[in-house]
């Protein structure tokens, strides 16, 4: 099951410290395998699983010496797993419903539990055949190590405020100022290394924000909406790799602020043309965040204790400081046209072409941080083309997105463990054509 497979390291480790056939870990990611699934990254071990049913005697023997070595290795490192008083009740869980397991169902139904005598031992929780590898008859490696599993809730209240302010001095202009906070509910990390509350929980997002907003309107053929903002972030939720074991949590490190302008406008010069566009200016910043991953070639070196990188005073990722859209809409009625509108006089099927030009500003695509892993500026174009029923009933268009073909991408990774200083990236679609048809009814 997804969950905490550092916890099944960490036992995999200690087990193997202690002389047993368990294979090393190299790394514990949820990025390893094609669908993101997490993973553990061990050696590849030779040999095979399968059980010798004519003479079983010398690998059965083999398998209790194993379990009575692994009762036996020290447990005192280990008081963060769980503790299994009796495993009896949920043997019957994993026979299989079948003929040839029902004598042993009812043996485990009618056993008396054994009185657990305080002595705690390491179990490994699914040792079975399928688990094990063997060259021959020697007992090689031991696989697939229960992680521990902790069941926890949680429930968060909290009000959500709002005071806004509304002066319309005309009709044509309108000004607001509000005051609003919120929060992001806390939760629980599925990729924890521990089954402490420090590494399972974290807690709420508290966000207050103040906005001044004005809404314009220009003789009936311009309008301006402008909104500027400030947003302050506390206990902000963040994700952080733990440079031990590369286990990813979410955990509340830090305190940002976000602030700037928005503005989007329309223009209708024309009876035939709209002019719409949008810009953003926001200027973000990390006012605490001392527990940053850290780019695996480039360990911490900001001076303190704690292994993670300090980024306090960077932007926050994915945050462009500019963002500028500008989209001409033209809307031609066959019946202007020239040499066509004799044909189409009395219709009303028409043109529509549209352009949009994009700009962002650079960003970083990743919680590090890192320089190497920040998109440039960049420049866009998307476009369409198409002809319908202007009173808005039907459409065909093709339309295109990203024409001018840039190459940019959703996020930045680094190949976890075994590559330090080798990225990867997840683009975004290239240029794409494609048809829409529209028809209301």
């Amino acid at each position: 099951k997804a969950g905490t497979l550092s916890r099944e390291a960490r036992a995999m480790a200690h087990a193997r410290a202690a002389g047993l056939p368990v294979p090393p870990v190299e790394a514990v990611s949820q990025a390893l395998t094609p669908n993101g699934a997490p993973a553990l990254l061990m050696p590849f071990i030779p040999g095979h699983r399968e059980i010798r049913i004519a003479q079983p005697e010398p690998q059965l023997q083999r398998m209790a010496a194993f379990l009575a070595e692994l009762h036996q290795v020290d447990s005192e490192d280990l008081d963060i797993l769980p503790v299994l008083v009796d495993p009896l009740p949920e043997l019957p869980g994993f026979l299989a419903v079948d003929k040839r397991f029902a004598a042993l169902r009812r043996w485990a139904k009618e056993a008396r539990p054994t009185p657990f005598d305080g002595t705690l031992a390491l179990l490994h929780g699914d040792f079975w055949p399928g688990n094990l590898r063997w060259d021959g008859e020697e007992l090689v490696g031991v696989l697939d190590w229960e992680e521990f599993d902790r069941t926890l809730a949680r429930s968060d209240q909290r009000y959500s405020p709002k005071i806004s302010l509304n002066w319309k001095p005309q009709d044509s202009l309108s000004f607001f100022l509000s005051w609003g906070s919120a929060y992001k509910a806390g939760g629980f990390n599925a990729f924890a290394s521990g089954g402490t509350d420090r590494e399972l929980v974290f807690e709420p997002e508290v966000v207050d924000q103040w906005a001044v907003d004005a809404k314009m309107r220009f003789g009936g053929t311009h309008s301006l909406n402008v909104s500027l903002f400030r947003m302050n972030l506390e206990d902000f939720q963040v994700l952080t790799t733990d440079p031990n074991n590369l286990t990813i949590t979410i955990e509340n490190a830090a305190a940002a602020l976000s602030q700037g302008v928005e503005l989007d406008w329309t223009w209708r010069p024309a009876a035939w043309l709209d002019v719409r566009g949008s810009m953003g200016f926001n200027d973000t910043e990390f006012l605490s965040f001392p527990i940053a991953t850290c780019p695996q070639d480039m360990p911490n070196s900001d001076g303190d204790d704690e292994e993670r990188c300090d980024v306090s005073g960077k932007p926050l990722v994915r945050a462009p400081r500019l963002s500028v859209t500008l989209t001409p809409t033209l809307t031609l009625p066959l019946s202007a046209l020239p040499g066509l509108g004799r044909f189409f006089s009395a219709s009303d099927l028409g043109l529509v072409f549209s352009l949009t030009g994009e700009y962002q500003g650079e960003q970083f695509l990743n919680d590090d941080l890192d320089d190497r892993k920040k998109q440039e500026a960049f420049r866009r174009v998307h476009g369409g083309i198409g002809i319908g029923n202007l009173a808005q009933t039907w459409s065909f268009r093709i339309a295109g997105q990203n024409l001018t073909d840039t190459r940019t991408a959703i996020a930045v990774g680094e190949i976890p463990a075994v590559a330090p200083a080798h990225f990867y990236q997840i683009p975004e679609p290239g240029r794409a054509i494609y048809g829409q048809f529209r028809f209301d009814f």
